[in-house]
C-alpha cells in the first residue's frame, strides 16, 4: 500500500472512531438518569415576558460520580412544547446563577458551570446562555468548552474599557517540587504558581471573543484573592 493511501485508511478509521465514540457518548447521556440539583426561576432580567425556569441536571449515581454530561433546561408552563434542554461539558454540577454580564445594556444571562470530575480537581466547564427574542430560544455566547481549571479563577467585568470582559487566569501547573508533602499527586499544588490568563470580550454579534492572553511574570499564591486585580494593567492592554 503506498504512503498516501495508508495515511488515507489511518484517516477514515480516526474519523469513524470519533463518530461511534460521540454516539456511544450521546446514547449513554440519553439513557442515563438525571436528578435535578438546582433550578431558578427568570423573566425580565434575561429579556423575556414570560418566566423560564432553568434546572441543572447531572446523572443519579447514587453516591458515584457522573459519568456523562450535565444537562441544562430551559422550560416555561404555558409552553411545554418549547422545552429546551442542553447537554454541557463536563458531568457535576457546579452553579447555575443569573447574571448581569453587561453595564445593563443588555439582559442578565444563565451564567452554568459543571464540574468535569466532581470532586473538584477537574475544570469547570463555563457557558452563558441569553434568550433570543427572534427564536424564543437560549443559546450560548460563551466559546465552546471554555472553563477554568482547578485552583483557577474567573471574572466578568460589566464594563470595563467600556466593554464587558470575562477573565480567566488559571495556573500554569499544578506540579511543583514542595518539601512539605511525599505525595507527588499533590506536590505543590498550594505553592505559588506562574498564572495563564484569557481575556475575552463581548460583542452582539458574536458574544465573547478572546482578546489576548499572557503569563504573569510573578507566582501567585493560589488563594490570593486580588490575583485578577494585580494584572488589571496588563487585562486592559488587550481592550485597547
Amino acid at each position: 500500500m503506498k504512503k498516501d493511501d495508508l495515511s488515507k485508511s489511518i484517516m477514515k478509521i480516526l474519523l469513524v472512531t470519533i463518530v461511534i465514540l460521540s454516539f456511544i457518548q450521546g446514547a449513554n447521556s440519553i439513557a442515563a438518569e438525571y436528578k435535578t440539583t438546582t433550578t431558578l426561576t427568570a423573566d425580565k432580567d434575561i429579556g423575556s415576558q414570560i418566566t423560564w425556569k432553568v434546572a441543572a441536571l447531572q446523572e443519579d449515581t447514587g453516591e458515584g460520580l457522573a459519568r456523562v454530561p450535565a444537562r441544562l433546561c430551559f422550560s416555561c408552563d404555558s409552553r411545554t412544547a418549547d422545552q429546551q434542554c442542553e447537554l454541557v461539558e463536563g458531568q457535576t454540577v457546579s452553579n447555575l446563577e443569573v447574571l448581569p454580564f453587561t453595564d445593563k445594556t443588555e439582559p442578565s444571562g444563565i451564567l452554568f458551570l459543571a464540574n468535569r470530575n466532581g470532586l473538584g480537581g477537574g475544570p469547570d466547564y463555563m457557558s452563558l446562555w441569553v434568550y433570543d427574542k427572534t427564536s424564543q430560544r437560549f443559546k450560548n455566547i460563551l466559546p465552546d468548552k471554555a472553563c477554568v481549571k482547578a485552583l483557577g479563577v474567573y471574572t466578568f467585568f460589566p464594563s470595563l474599557n467600556n466593554k464587558s470582559v470575562l477573565v480567566i487566569a488559571d495556573p500554569e501547573t499544578l506540579v511543583e517540587p514542595d518539601a512539605k508533602t511525599d505525595d507527588p499527586d499533590y506536590a505543590g499544588i498550594w505553592s505559588p504558581h506562574l498564572y495563564l490568563f484569557s481575556v475575552y470580550a463581548y460583542s452582539k454579534e458574536k458574544g465573547f471573543v478572546q482578546v489576548g492572553s499572557f503569563k504573569t511574570k510573578e507566582k501567585h499564591n493560589p488563594e490570593d484573592e486580588d490575583l485578577i486585580d494585580s494584572e488589571m494593567e496588563n487585562i486592559k492592554s488587550l481592550l485597547k
